[in-house]
């Protein structure tokens, strides 16, 4: 995704296209597996393969520049995604439960998948006229009502939730922001997001065992609201240290007695 980032915003959306195709592929097998296992595996494993990336780029400008800079923004984002992975594994475990086998993978990822991939066209041009932070913003905040309509409506209407495409424009956006914010080490930035996901997934391992579904969808779209809030926090502490740089630049006279 990054290298067809460098070739401009379309690209980017037609990758993410393709991996939203693979993921449904992929998250088919939930319906024959267990799902928290599976989701925490799936977690680690793509934040060790989003850090292969890593050897590529010199060992300087890696997590060494990615940790500080992304660092106002890891908190709010871990929280965003220990919801996101609580809502993500109780929609499994509801849809399983109010369909077949057959229904659980053409509503949780067949249909996903493919709105998914359509949606990754669009994201693109979003992204291009919105900007990185602006569109994340929203995508954070889309996730909200999905999660109301996963687990607080009855069914069949909860099944069509996860078919609305919010996460392409999330997930390209995510990718722009840390090309915006560590452009010397992008890869290393967002294997760095990527193990916040896997970490906060583990943690929030346990509110998955809370028994009404009403109750989460309340407790995690909270959840998403304050990350919202501190992630559009976190941006103006990302912006602010270049800012004060270049003002610090801008008043220093070549006829300073420092300069002397």
């Amino acid at each position: 995704m990054l290298e067809a980032y460098k070739e401009g915003e379309d690209q980017l959306g037609k990758a993410v296209s393709a991996l939203s195709l693979g993921w449904g592929l992929g998250t088919m097998t939930v319906a024959f597996l267990p799902y928290q296992p599976l989701y925490s595996l799936s977690f680690a494993f793509g934040s060790v393969m989003v850090f292969l990336a890593v050897s590529k780029e010199p060992a300087k400008s890696g997590l060494l520049a990615a940790v500080p800079k992304l660092l106002p923004l890891l908190p709010p984002l871990a929280l965003f995604m220990g919801a996101e992975y609580v809502v993500y594994a109780l929609t499994a475990l509801r849809f399983y439960e109010a369909t077949n086998r057959i229904g659980f993978a053409l509503a949780y990822a067949v249909g996903p998948s493919l709105t998914a991939a359509l949606g990754g066209y669009v994201a693109g041009k979003a992204l291009r006229k919105l900007g990185a932070e602006r569109l994340f913003l929203i995508s954070v905040i889309a996730y909200i009502p999905v999660t109301l309509l996963a687990l607080a409506s009855p069914p069949p209407i909860c099944l069509v939730a996860w078919s609305i495409p919010v996460y392409p424009f999330y997930e390209v956006s995510l990718v722009a922001l840390v090309s915006k914010f560590v452009p010397e080490a992008p890869a290393s930035a967002l294997g760095l997001t990527y193990t916040t996901m896997s970490i906060a997934s583990i943690v929030a391992i346990p509110f998955t065992r809370i028994k009404s579904f009403r109750t989460v969808a309340i407790y995690t779209s909270i959840a998403m609201v304050l990350s919202a809030i501190f992630i559009k926090l976190s941006f103006r502490a990302l912006r602010t240290p270049r800012r004060s740089r270049d003002r610090r630049e801008f008043h220093t006279s070549p006829y300073d007695s420092s300069t002397r």
